[in-house]
């Protein structure tokens, strides 16, 4: 069984907060889902490690996303309009060029098995169906994902697939909001829970 002294455990803790503190100065950190963060992070037994509030995209590739990378051509974490997507279809596609919406992501470092079980049905409650634990090298890691995601072909070659782009960005557009509102949820509990609730309940 995995077992972190505390000593250890709070040190690394320490260490990944400076780390995101780090990121927000220099801007690499994603602002959008920063209040979720800090909601997980509030409570002892949990550290997040990476994390995303969902993105969309563009890439160059044969297959969809986890079948055939590809090559990124462009990426945001914001909605997208018509004539962001007008822009994307002027870049050179060698095979197919693919719009991905993907939902939100965060890797959470857990104290224990019995904190990430807790972690992870909490997260299920509110929409974040995909994941779980993902390591048990050096210490507990939790994946929150939410399930959902479209790949949509806007072109092959230079031959433009899609005649509607309103239609592609609103579709685009739901993926990012749903995962908003799963992460708002996630807020909400993990708001009302303090330290002594979480450690009975636990």
């Amino acid at each position: 069984m995995l077992v972190i002294s505390s000593r250890e455990w709070f040190k690394r803790k320490r260490n990944r907060l400076k780390r995101i503190e780090r990121d927000k100065r220099i801007g690499y950190f994603d602002e959008k889902i920063d209040e979720l963060v800090n909601h997980i992070n509030r409570l002892p037994d949990y550290s997040t490690t990476s994390s995303c509030s969902g993105r969309i995209i563009f890439y160059d590739s044969d297959a969809p996303w986890g079948f055939d990378h590809g090559d990124v051509l462009a990426k945001t974490h914001d909605l997208v309009a018509e004539e962001y997507l007008r822009q994307i279809l002027q870049k050179e596609a060698k095979r197919i060029l693919w719009a991905s919406a993907q939902g939100p992501i965060v890797h959470v470092a857990c104290r224990d098995i019995s904190s990430a079980n807790w972690l992870n049905k909490m997260a299920r409650r509110v929409g974040f169906k995909h994941g779980g634990v993902i390591s048990l090298e050096e210490e507990v890691v939790v994946e929150l994902r939410a399930v959902d995601r479209v790949d949509i072909p806007l072109k092959r070659g230079d031959i433009v697939i899609v005649n509607d782009l309103k239609i592609v960005a609103e579709i685009l557009n739901s993926v990012l909001i749903k995962g908003w509102n799963i992460m708002s949820r996630f807020c909400d509990i993990l708001a009302k829970i303090d330290e002594y609730e979480y450690l009975r309940e636990k």
